[in-house]
């Protein structure tokens, strides 16, 4: 419960002083960026700047198609007590998935006593069902199977 009230007071008192900043409107990006303007302001050349960034940017991308289902096939006995009937003709439809996410990660050594980090993410999921064609109904020629 301690935990909890420390936790409040802290916002409460980041948004006191964030109400003193006023409106992000009232900040109008410079001309030639945040970066420049920033360096410049620390009489800062493009080299030493750079020497003190780093940047990390990572990314993973899942893609997964399911299969037709088979029937289930007793490993004992080598035969399958399913009813032939529910698979020939087969379902026609499968399901794709897919997972992306993302991060990049922004750190800047400003100087000895001032240290800068800007993270930030991006977790995309999600699947859908697609029907499967009949293979005489395939164009000529082509290699796709699948519509959706």
């Amino acid at each position: 419960m301690k935990r909890l009230t420390q936790s409040a007071q802290s916002r409460s008192s980041l948004d006191k002083r964030f109400k003193q900043l006023g409106s992000v409107a009232r900040y109008k990006t410079p001309v030639r960026g945040w970066i420049k303007a920033i360096r410049e302001a620390l009489g800062m050349t493009t080299a030493q700047l750079a020497k003190n960034l780093r940047f990390r940017f990572n990314g993973a991308n899942q893609r997964r198609t399911g299969g037709l289902t088979l029937p289930n096939i007793d490993s004992n006995l080598g035969t399958s007590s399913d009813n032939a009937t529910t698979f020939n003709p087969r379902a026609q439809t499968f399901t794709k998935t897919f997972n992306d996410a993302y991060s990049a990660v922004f750190d800047w050594n400003l100087n000895s006593a001032t240290y800068v980090n800007v993270t930030t993410g991006l977790l995309s999921y999600g699947s859908h069902t697609e029907f499967a064609c009949d293979p005489s109904n395939a164009p000529a020629g082509g290699t796709s199977n699948v519509f959706a």
